[in-house]
């Protein structure tokens, strides 16, 4: 019982924090410069999809053909936000026309180290 409070609260705050991250986007993107936020908006949709999945999981407990679809579906979606964030992560490498590793090397690596 407890692990399933646990859960609850844990997957309420991730829900609470995606579903904010995508507003904030899609408004953004529609305001200013458009594309590139729309684009974010668009990846961070597809995990309030598998979110949504998760949470319709655990509340109806599907099984047989309803499990099957809960998990393809999780799993297209999961799949569908990476492969955004892929492709708006090197998009915005090349905009800046240097090797991807240089680029998300500082992401991995504190400033102070690399100089």
């Amino acid at each position: 019982m407890e692990e399933l409070l646990l859960w609850r609260w844990s997957t309420g705050i991730q829900t609470l924090s995606v579903l904010l991250i995508t507003v904030l986007l899609s408004f953004s993107g529609r305001r200013e410069g458009g594309e590139v936020l729309s684009d974010w908006a668009r990846a961070w949709q597809w995990n309030c999809v598998a979110l949504g999945v998760t949470w319709f999981y655990w509340l109806a407990q599907p099984e047989a053909l309803g499990l099957l679809i809960a998990r393809v579906t999780y799993a297209t979606a999961k799949t569908a936000f990476l492969l955004y964030l892929l492709v708006l992560i090197l998009g915005t490498v090349g905009a800046f026309e240097m090797p991807a590793g240089q680029a998300l090397l500082p992401a991995l690596v504190p400033q102070h180290l690399l100089s």
